[in-house]
């Protein structure tokens, strides 16, 4: 039956009449009056569609869907209308005009909306979300292990030690470890980068560590209880012919919202590069001046230590939280082009820390230390890689000493015999004569 509208004589008055074949035109509502215009609306766009249905559009290639889609959900713009409505606790909805139609799956989309197409300026300054973490002191533990601390390191290593304390770069590890004790699939770790509106889907395993800053704000309690989380946004893309730099800003926020850390990294997708020449970056980073850079370059550094990683170095580094592959499978290397295994960037960025700790007081670590230094920052970048047994050579500049006993240094780490392995080294570390472990109440 079509639907039709009768127009009266006066008064603009009208009456909803139906045609058939059969009968011709009938009255449907038995009186004469204004017609409801809504109603009246929906019921010929859905007789409309019923009729004549349009084809449905072809799906995308299963290769190009983006993430968190189905491939058969239309276009948004030929969805049914109520797909428009407003309700904030279903995410899926299902819903039919008639009986006899095929129900329609509505999904609501997120605020960003994910595509194949490269845009990093939608890239630079999003906001990917909080990551609740958690540690205790086993996990102090095995990290001050995994970067070399031993029998002279009890403050570091032993639990009983009066002055025991996490080593203050411990949490760099916390964005692939996460919250639970058990290992975890490295690719799903990072996946969430694939995800990045206007970033293009990269190989999780052609990435390195670039550089790394971290800035201490406050002490790290020995166990974090519930409540902690990382809160990521990213801060920088630049696009280079040998790889793509992405820049991220994670902060380290406790159950009261106290700011504990500051962490800024850069991972490089080695080939990954787009082509765009695309660079930006929208934090500052903390540098030493120019004149005193030049005066450390100029002179030989005050203090160089030495200290050789065990072949399990990286076996070992692993077990904090960072079980990306590259560091434990050969044939991962290998085809990277790095000819084996290499260890992780911030396992031997942890042996550069411990040097520069022991620079400003050589008994850091001890229990008879009467100094204990505190890290406040510290930046470097990965400039080679490193293999497990290799020995490092940490040499440290001091730059200048402020009135609040603020101690500048440059650093730089050496491949024993072999290349640099962290340039552009930079840290403050405050003396402080003793130190207790942060009570809850102050977190």
């Amino acid at each position: 039956m079509k639907l039709m509208i009768k127009v009266g004589g006066g008064g603009g008055s009208a009456s909803l009449v139906g045609f058939t074949k059969t009968t011709g035109y009938r009255h449907l509502t038995g009186q004469v009056r204004p017609p409801p215009l809504p109603i009246l609306t929906s019921y010929l766009a859905s007789s409309f569609h019923h009729r004549y249905p349009p084809p449905p559009p072809p799906p995308p290639p299963p290769s190009t869907f983006p993430r968190n889609s189905l491939p058969f959900l239309p276009p948004r713009n030929q969805r049914h209308p109520s797909s428009n409505r407003s309700d904030t606790k279903n995410k899926r909805l299902l819903s039919t005009t008639h009986s006899h139609q095929r129900p329609i799956l509505h999904i609501r989309s997120s605020t960003h909306t994910m595509s194949n197409k490269v845009d990093f300026e939608q890239t630079v300054g999003y906001d990917n979300g909080d990551q609740p973490v958690s540690w205790n002191r086993r996990d102090l533990l095995l990290y001050s292990v995994g970067i070399g601390a031993g029998p002279d390191d009890l403050d570091y290593v032993y639990e009983a030690s009066n002055d025991f304390r996490a080593f203050p770069t411990y949490p760099l590890v916390l964005g692939l470890k996460g919250e639970g004790q058990d290992t975890t699939v490295f690719s799903d770790m990072v996946g969430s980068r694939s995800a990045l509106p206007g970033f293009p889907r990269l190989d999780p395993n052609t990435i390195v560590h670039g550089e790394q800053s971290i800035q201490i704000l406050k002490p790290i309690p020995l166990v974090s209880g519930q409540g902690w989380k990382l809160k990521k946004r990213v801060c920088g893309v630049h696009d280079k012919p040998s790889g793509l730099i992405l820049e991220t800003e994670v902060n380290l926020i406790s159950p009261v919202g106290h700011v504990h850390a500051t962490m800024i990294g850069s991972a490089f997708y080695r080939g990954g590069g787009q082509g765009t020449g695309y660079s930006k970056s929208i934090v500052s980073k903390q540098q030493p001046s120019k004149s005193a850079s030049t005066a450390a370059a100029n002179r030989t550094p005050d203090l160089r230590i030495s200290e050789r990683t065990t072949p399990s170095q990286a076996i070992l580094y692993r077990l904090s939280g960072d079980y990306n592959p590259l560091h434990v499978d050969p044939e991962i290397g290998r085809k990277g082009g790095l000819g084996g295994v290499i260890l992780h960037g911030l396992c031997s960025y942890g042996h550069a820390a411990r040097a520069v700790l022991k620079a400003v007081e050589p008994k850091d670590g001890r229990p008879d230390s009467s100094t204990k230094p505190e890290l406040e920052f510290i930046s470097a970048r990965f400039t080679s890689p490193v293999r497990p047994g290799d020995e490092l050579e940490t040499s440290v500049w001091i730059l200048g000493e402020s009135g609040d006993q603020l101690v500048e240094v440059a650093f730089e780490q050496t491949v024993k015999g072999g290349k640099k392995s962290l340039g552009g080294g930079y840290a403050r570390i405050k003396r402080k004569s003793g130190r207790g472990n942060p009570s809850p109440s102050k977190l």
